[in-house]
């Protein structure tokens, strides 16, 4: 029966122990004692839900159709009803875990995102850097929580851990939002709150913490071991060494971007600004070791037949195929997952320690000029008027320091001389 119909005097004929439907999710419900009240059933992150009206007794029936009405356009707005009835405004029942309320967050962000490295950042937050905290329930969380996330990160790996802050206060902002936290509040992950609690941030220009660096009399070893290993990982690590530029700079690098040399004769690695951590263009010069690596490329770009593959070291995908740009973890896990210099097995490396290694190699065993030395490594010196006015390159000193670096890097190989892998920890320390 319709309860529009009712009224204070046939209220009482209604069955007992049923609930009577008004329709629009407010219902009637009469115990078998007689006891009538309102209760209004709603969906709410695909689940049903239930929430108490109060009784007959105190709410007539046009005041319960009013506050029904309200409460609809609540859980339009993705809204929990029953979070107006609780101080503070927090749906204590229905709040999210953390876990999937920022997973729900992460593929909205995603979608709207063509870069695969950008999608792969989001999900790595997601699923490692915020695990401490995916158990607990979004109105839970506070303040430590944030910090405990972050703290472990933040001196450690900074650009990553702001990326990672910001993504924090998106997922926060938006549980506020959708009234899972209070929005009258200020957001727990902002900067606003947590930069008084966490560690300085390094300031531009200052000393950055090493990082972890073979010592160079073990480099020629390594180099054995490395050359072992036939694939595009392999091939880029090598470019890496025999050129000591950065990660991103080879993992970018274009076979366009390589030509002869205007002045010399020679071949130089054209190195665009945008690329350049300090973005000012540079020109690499390429040794003989360097120029075979890329023949070897060109090789493989001409037996796939794709005369549109622009990087010369893509990532690798399935196998026999390939991808784009290489994982900015591909190449440390070369180096201490399949090679084992992990600091256990074998002394700890890095692929940006591999600078370290050069320039401590040509400050202890070579005549090489330091300006010379920090040149190959781009690392320019001076203040803007100063390097206005520093028109030469360096051209012939950066291709010999280079080319000394590469028959010593090379020399264990060249000499068939290298030691067995498994002893060459011992070895070469001793």
């Amino acid at each position: 029966m319709n309860i529009e119909m009712l009224n204070a005097d046939t209220l009482h004929t209604l069955p007992k122990g049923k609930e009577h439907n008004d329709g629009g999710g407010l219902y009637l419900v009469i115990k078998d004692t007689g006891a009538a009240s309102w209760k209004f059933k709603f969906t709410l992150n695909g689940k049903v839900e239930k929430m108490g009206l109060g009784s007959t007794s105190v709410r007539d029936i046009h005041e319960a159709r009013d506050l029904a009405s309200i409460y609809r356009r609540l859980v339009r707005d993705g809204r929990d009803p029953r979070a107006e009835q609780r101080p503070g405004g927090i749906a204590v029942k229905t709040s999210p875990l953390f876990k999937s309320f920022a997973q729900a967050i992460c593929d909205t962000a995603c979608a709207g995102l063509k870069n695969q490295k950008a999608k792969d950042k989001w999900q790595m937050n997601v699923d490692v850097y915020f695990k401490a905290i995916h158990a607990k329930h979004m109105h839970e969380l506070g303040v430590q929580d944030m910090l405990d996330v972050l703290l472990p990160i933040w001196t450690r790996i900074p650009v990553a851990a702001a990326e990672a802050r910001g993504r924090l206060q998106r997922i926060v902002q938006a549980s506020m939002s959708l009234g899972h936290r209070p929005l009258n509040e200020a957001n727990i992950a902002s900067l606003a709150v947590l930069e008084p609690l966490l560690p300085q941030a390094r300031k531009k220009g200052q000393i950055r913490g090493s990082h972890p660096s073979l010592p160079y009399r073990l480099l020629p070893q390594f180099w054995v071991e490395l050359r072992k290993h036939n694939t595009i990982a392999s091939k880029t690590l090598q470019m890496v060494i025999l050129t000591c530029v950065r990660h991103n700079e080879a993992t970018q690098m274009k076979f366009e971007q390589v030509g002869p040399h205007p002045e010399h004769d020679a071949v130089q690695w054209t190195i665009p600004g945008k690329v350049m951590k300090n973005n000012l263009q540079a020109d690499i010069p390429l040794t003989a070791t360097a120029i075979k690596l890329l023949d070897e490329m060109r090789e493989l770009r001409a037996m796939r037949g794709d005369d549109k593959e622009a990087l010369v070291f893509p990532g690798e995908g399935k196998p026999g195929t390939y991808g784009n740009e290489q994982s900015e973890n591909t190449l440390l896990k070369l180096i201490q997952k399949t090679m084992g210099y992990d600091g256990i097995r074998k002394p700890r490396g890095s692929t940006h320690g591999v600078r370290a290694s050069f320039r401590s190699w040509g400050q202890d065993e070579t005549t090489h000029e330091r300006e010379t030395l920090e040149f190959c490594l781009h690392h320019l010196e001076g203040g803007k008027a100063e390097l206005a006015y520093k028109n030469g390159t360096m051209w012939r000193k950066r291709v010999a320091a280079l080319a000394d670096w590469e028959a010593y890097v090379t020399s264990l190989e060249r000499a068939g001389t290298a030691t067995p892998e498994k002893k060459s920890h011992l070895s070469l320390v001793a």
